[in-house]
Parts: C-alpha cells; structure tokens; sequence
C-alpha cells in the first residue's frame, strides 16, 4: 500500500468536490497532465513508513519537554497519526488520507519550521521499541532516526514549505 502526496490549486479542488467530481476526475487529470495538480515527488511513499512514523511519535513522545510535546502534537496529531487527520475537504479519510488546505499547510510549515525534530533524537533512541526501530531503520535500525525519522519529517516539511509559498494545497491519496 503507498500514500501519494499532490500539491493542488485549492479552489479547482473545491470547485470539484462540491460538484462531487473530485474522486472520478483525479486519475484523469494527473494522466493529462492537468496544471491544478501535481504529484509531490516524495522519497518515499510506504504505507508501512508512514506507520512506522505514527508509532514512533507515539512512542517518544511522552520522553519530550511538555512546551516541545504540545507544539510537536499540534503538528504530528494532524500530518502524522493514526486518526485526527486534517481533513479540510471534510472527507473524513474516504477518499483522501488528508486533504490541506492552503491556510492549514501555512499554519502547519509555520508549526513545523518552529520544532527542533533534530532534538527528539535522545527519546527516540531510549523510548523506541526494536520492532519500531527496525521498521524505520530497514537494513541497520541502528540508523533509523537518522536514515528514515528525520528524512520523512524533513519530507513533510518542504511539501507544507511548498505549498505554503504557492498558496496551494495538499491531498493524501490512499493507494
């Protein structure tokens, strides 16, 4: 299963979505090469890394500060979790993992620019089980919050960046 990031013109979505349109035109308009989406070009588009994000944050985040915790849960509990989603289609994870809107990827690279991840280093390394290590870490769990954590925030980072800059949105597609 993989997830597949789109950085999208917010209002051609909407427009679609209230014509309830959306979901029959999306395949079309990435093969046609329509200019309202395109594909974010992700690293890595796992399911499975995608969890393995989720369980770690879960795991490490009782490890951190309380001030760093509520700024990181504001960001994880929207992005990166297994429910809450941002949802501002309003889909609730029918269709879309998780829909962004221009003014939520702004709010949210604003949040994300603000965290030191790099500092979650020393819970993550005692918090963490193996079996997640190894999920992240793949060939050396050793390397995991260097090789996937860090790489996969840095990820969501410049994508909310992105969007944020072009006043575009965000939309997840389940695989």
């Amino acid at each position: 299963m993989q997830d597949t990031g789109y950085l999208v013109d917010w209002p051609e979505v909407a427009k679609r979505w209230k014509a309830e349109t959306l979901e029959d035109t999306f395949s079309d308009a990435l093969e046609n090469g329509e200019d309202w989406i395109e594909d974010l070009d992700f690293y890595t588009d796992s399911h499975q890394l995608y969890l393995g994000m989720v369980q770690a944050y879960e795991e490490l985040r009782e490890a951190l500060p309380a001030t760093v915790r509520k700024q990181a849960d504001q960001f994880m509990n929207h992005l990166i979790t297994y429910d809450g989603y941002c949802q501002d289609l309003g889909d609730e994870s029918e269709i879309f993992a998780l829909s962004i809107s221009p003014e939520s990827a702004a709010k949210f690279a604003t949040l994300g620019a603000g965290i030191d991840f790099k500092s979650f280093k020393k819970a993550f390394d005692d918090e963490c089980s193996d079996d997640t290590k190894d999920i992240l870490g793949e060939d050396d769990p050793d390397q995991a919050f260097e090789e996937n954590f860090l790489p996969y925030i840095d990820m969501w980072l410049s994508a909310l960046k992105r969007a944020a800059e072009e006043k575009k949105g965000i939309l997840i597609a389940w695989g």
